[in-house]
C-alpha cells in the first residue's frame, strides 16, 4: 500500500449484513459506499472496506487513511502542516473495484468503459476539522488533492467517514475535476 504501513493484529469491527446502499447521484454525482468492516491498526492507520451497488452489481474498494492526519484548521485558518501527501490510498477488490470505477464513468457521463481500477491509488489529504480526528465518534469530512505531474491532472474531492453510520460519502468538488479524479483511479483512463 502506498503511503500507509500496516502492523499485524489490527483491531478489526464487523458490522451486521444490511441493505447496501445504492450509488447515488445527486445534482454533484456524490457516491455512498457502506462500510462493512474497519480495522484500526496499531500505529492508528484505519482501513474501510465498503461495498455498494450500482445496475445490480456489488462495487467496492477499500480505503486506508494514513495515521498522521492532523486537523486541517486551527482558528479558521489552514494549518499547513497538516497536509499529509500519501494520506488517503484507494485499494482495489478486483472486479468490484473495477465495476466501481465503470459506475463512476457512467455517472460523470465520461463514456470510458473498462477501465482498470489502479490499487492502491494515493492522494495528498487535508482533514477540513479542527478537532482531533476520531472516526468513532463522528462524521469526518476530508479533502483529497490527485497527485499529479502535469496541472492537467489536478483534481479534488471530498470523502466523509461517517463511522457512526457506517457510510463513507465520495463527494465532487467540481464536475471539473471528474476526469482527474477517474485518471487517479485508473490503469488505463
Amino acid at each position: 500500500m502506498l503511503g500507509v504501513k500496516l502492523y499485524k493484529k489490527p483491531v478489526c469491527i464487523k458490522f451486521p449484513d444490511t441493505e447496501i446502499p445504492n450509488i447515488c447521484d445527486s445534482n454533484m454525482s456524490d457516491f455512498i459506499l457502506k462500510i462493512n468492516a474497519y480495522h484500526k491498526y496499531s500505529d492508528g492507520t484505519y482501513s474501510f472496506d465498503t461495498v455498494g451497488k450500482f445496475d445490480g452489481n456489488d462495487v467496492g474498494l477499500n480505503l486506508s487513511i494514513n495515521s498522521k492526519l492532523t486537523a486541517g484548521f486551527a482558528y479558521d485558518s489552514v494549518r499547513k502542516k497538516s497536509f499529509c501527501q500519501n494520506g488517503v490510498a484507494f485499494h482495489s477488490y478486483g472486479k468490484m473495484s473495477d465495476l466501481f470505477i465503470n459506475a463512476i464513468s457512467k455517472i460523470y457521463g465520461l463514456q470510458r468503459y473498462n477501465l482498470i481500477f489502479k490499487d492502491g491509488a494515493s492522494f495528498t489529504a487535508l482533514p477540513m476539522e479542527s478537532n482531533k480526528i476520531e472516526f468513532e465518534k463522528r462524521r469526518i469530512n476530508i479533502k483529497l488533492f490527485t497527485n499529479y505531474k502535469n496541472l492537467d491532472e489536478y483534481g479534488e474531492v471530498y470523502i466523509y467517514i461517517d463511522l457512526p453510520r457506517h457510510v463513507i460519502e465520495v463527494r465532487e468538488k467540481d464536475e471539473s475535476y471528474r476526469i482527474s479524479f477517474l485518471k487517479a483511479l485508473s490503469l488505463n483512463y
